[in-house]
């Protein structure tokens, strides 16, 4: 890590001057994807060290981290982040020179067919370490992205933020900005922009979500996880807003046949995805003995594409590109068909994700079904909100539709699905499919069950941060259901002292402890799950079940969900 720093922060401070001419390309790995590598490292330096001032309680492993750290120091962060890391150098001084007895006695950190220690490198570096001047340190001439105030201000009244140190969150904020830029690059690589929408606010919180969720909760997760969820978080308020503005304005006399489309997109992934199948089992030991001979495995082999074409804007928006416009009914409007190729686009970077296809054939199975469900709950939610429109009401109740069409709605259910499929598509090896993570009856009947628990308190602590927006582009929303009137009528006529009362915040608090009581559910099945997985995969699980807690917390606090443009009046 060491020397991965030093050449990181040689090369910005060779090309990372503002008159420097280089191609673009090395522009956006300088001014983008290089700090924010380097933030993420710095977190885990200051992090990793121990109160007593060492790393790993080693004197070479600390003196290591030490130059690392000095060399991260040069780069123009934030006051607060250089100020911690420059404390953490008095600190990791402190121990080395405490163990100086112990520098010609280096550690077992080379690895060969034994593990081993250099004596000579251990006293060199050491040394080193010992005479870093924090003083001495010439800062570099470069623009660093300045964290952005609105968000600190914002998250810094929200847990875990709130109780976490400013440093920390200034990192988090600002090594978030780097993907705001990347996002923005993809943003119509699936969805068109979409006219009748306004509040895009989304796309500076959905990084920070998954960045600094990672590191308060210090989950591990890989910067190639964090980048797809990113992606699909992304999507998801696109879908929202594109179902609403698009298939709920321009096809509501067509939901039906949007229906189909949607059923037939899914039934077309899944002959896919089985063909696929059955073609890799049998050519699984040709391909095996193909590498066997030294020769290169097809190119058309989905697992043997490289797992970084997933990771970057450019192989994102080739997914639109490359796919064929697929068939349409004859009754279909023009309108039907521009609507069923984005879905179509959605559906395939969904389903067709390379780790999705190095996952198990239950995954992929119960991953279809999610994303079959979740669509056509946006369909339900249309019908449900015109009924209400119209005076009318679904016929259900408010249990029955919170942990079904609602819970559906939120995307949290394929959302999950589509994690576990990413957790099994990166420790796939080269070629075939994972093993199961999550083995038996048991371990997958308590996934789902955290599962529909997260679903259903995330629906509830988003309509209570919802309620005016909804109101005024009448959808429909949790507090809408006569169990919620029924109560805040009782409330009224109960409440001598004060009849005026307002009766929507106590249908809103009633929400709130509701949402509690899903909230004990999923601390029950999360802590089944716990017995069962080891500290990797539960840091895991944990970071999906943290970030989609926050954004209820965010909720509550503020509405970041799209909005429909309000209708200009005829003059």
């Amino acid at each position: 890590m060491m020397l991965l720093v030093q050449a990181f922060v040689g090369v910005i401070e060779e090309f990372g001057q503002d008159d420097v001419d280089c191609a673009p390309e090395l522009k956006l790995l300088i001014s983008e994807r290089l700090p924010a590598t380097l933030l993420d490292v710095f977190v885990q330096l200051i992090e990793g060290q121990s109160p007593d001032g060492s790393w790993e309680a080693k004197h070479e492993t600390s003196a290591y981290a030490m130059i690392a750290l000095s060399s991260l120091l040069v780069v123009p962060w934030a006051a607060s982040i250089r100020a911690t890391g420059k404390k953490c150098l008095d600190s990791g001084r402190s121990y080395v020179l405490r163990e100086m007895h112990r520098w010609e006695h280096g550690d077992f950190l080379w690895i060969e067919k034994v593990a081993y220690a250099l004596s000579p490198l251990s006293q060199a570096y050491c040394l080193a370490a010992a005479k870093i001047s924090i003083a001495d340190l010439d800062i570099l001439q470069t623009s660093i992205a300045e964290p952005d105030k609105r968000l600190l201000r914002f998250f810094s009244m929200i847990e875990p933020f709130s109780r976490g140190p400013s440093w920390k969150l200034d990192a988090c904020v600002t090594q978030s900005l780097y993907s705001v830029h990347a996002l923005r690059q993809v943003k119509l690589a699936v969805f068109p922009e979409m006219e009748k929408t306004s509040n895009h606010e989304y796309l500076q919180f959905i990084p920070f979500t998954w960045i600094g969720c990672n590191h308060f909760y210090n989950c591990g997760a890989s910067p190639e996880l964090l980048w797809e969820m990113m992606l699909i978080s992304m999507l998801n308020f696109q879908v929202d807003a594109y179902m609403e503005t698009v298939v709920g304005i321009d096809l509501l006399e067509n939901l039906g046949e949007v229906r189909h489309v949607i059923d037939r997109l899914c039934r077309k992934s899944t002959q896919v995805r089985l063909k696929r199948s059955r073609e890799d089992e049998e050519d699984h030991t040709n391909r095996r003995s193909e590498k066997r001979r030294g020769e290169p495995i097809l190119a058309d082999d989905p697992a043997s594409e490289s797992t970084a074409q997933s990771n970057g804007p450019q192989s994102f928006a080739a997914t639109r590109d490359a796919e064929n416009t697929p068939p349409s009914s004859e009754a279909s409007t023009t309108s039907l068909r521009e609507v069923e190729i984005v879905l179509c686009t959605f559906t395939t970077h969904i389903l067709q994700h390379p780790f999705v296809l190095r996952s198990p054939q239950y995954l992929q199975s119960w991953l279809c079904r999610s994303l079959h469900q979740f669509l056509n709950a946006h369909i339900t939610h249309i019908e449900d909100c015109t009924l209400l429109s119209s005076n009318g009401f679904p016929a259900t109740t408010f249990y029955n539709w919170v942990h079904t069409t609602s819970a559906d709605h939120t995307s949290c259910p394929f959302s999950f699905v589509f994690y576990l499929c990413l957790m099994h598509g990166r420790r796939a090896p080269q070629g075939r499919p994972c093993d199961d993570l999550f083995p038996g009856a048991q371990f997958k009947y308590l996934l789902e069950d955290a599962c529909r628990h997260l679903a259903t308190m995330c629906r509830q602590h988003n309509d209570y941060g919802s309620v005016a927006r909804d109101r005024k582009e009448k959808n429909l929303n949790s507090i809408d259901f006569p169990e919620f009137q029924e109560q805040s009528k009782q409330l009224r006529d109960r409440s001598a002292k004060s009849p005026n009362q307002d009766a929507e915040s106590k249908a809103k608090e009633c929400l709130l402890e509701i949402a509690e009581y899903e909230r004990v559910g999923l601390n029950l099945a999360m802590e089944g799950i716990r017995k069962k997985v080891d500290a990797g995969l539960m840091s895991e699980l944990k970071l999906f079940c943290e970030v989609t807690d926050l954004y209820g917390r965010i909720y509550l606090a503020r509405d970041i969900g799209v909005q429909r443009k309000a209708k200009k009046s005829a003059v």
